[in-house]
């Protein structure tokens, strides 16, 4: 059976985590409908390059996390992901090339992600994710692990090895943060990340 979880903490009086509660919700009518909505061609909440979820779905997801995050403190951090030069690859090499780097980006980052996290595909060559229970310093490490697993990820060609990278941009939720706030502070920091050189990653 397909199921969603989602764990939340249990904390002591210090705020020190001392066991989980995850809930399980069965996803079986969702799961076939997205394989229905593949088969037709249809678009579902996942895109058909990379089968992750979509931006809506990732909007979505944040606005709920930073309503749990007002109402309960549970901290959680948002990075985004932007492959580095990937429209001049694309427009050298051609899009299938770009295809398989988005796929291959996708699955790196799919399987380094934590089962109650969420990567999805933000748009172009960019991905976002929300990492939950995180502080600052806990997200830089998932951010360094996501750089760092794409940047050992090679593409084999016939010709040759091609290398890709990441840039990311990581920022923690705040008090009387907004979507739009959480969003265009990532956002700045993935810009200050290609302004140092690509392939790193920068908090805001």
């Amino acid at each position: 059976m397909p199921v969603q979880v989602k764990s939340f903490p249990i904390l002591d009086a210090q705020g020190r985590a001392v066991g989980a509660v995850e809930v399980f919700n069965d996803r079986t009518a969702a799961h076939r409908a997205d394989r229905a909505n593949q088969g037709t061609g249809a678009p579902g909440p996942g895109r058909p390059v990379d089968r992750l979820p979509n931006r809506r779905h990732f909007d979505e997801h944040l606005g709920h996390r930073l309503a749990e995050w007002q109402r309960h403190g549970r901290p959680f951090g948002v990075l985004m992901m932007d492959v580095d030069r990937f429209k001049q690859v694309n427009d050298e090499c051609g899009h299938l090339l770009g295809d398989a780097i988005l796929k291959l980006v996708a699955r790196t980052l799919q399987a380094n992600c934590r089962s109650f996290d969420i990567v999805a595909r933000w748009g172009g060559e960019e991905f976002g994710a929300i990492i939950s229970h995180v502080d600052a310093p806990q997200l830089v490490l998932v951010a360094e692990k996501f750089r760092a697993m794409v940047a050992a990820s090679d593409l084999r060609l016939p010709s040759q090895d091609f290398g890709i990278t990441i840039s990311v941009g990581a920022t923690t939720a705040q008090a009387n943060d907004t979507v739009m706030t959480l969003l265009k502070r990532a956002d700045q920091a993935l810009y200050q990340a290609k302004r140092e050189g690509r392939n790193r990653v920068c908090v805001g």
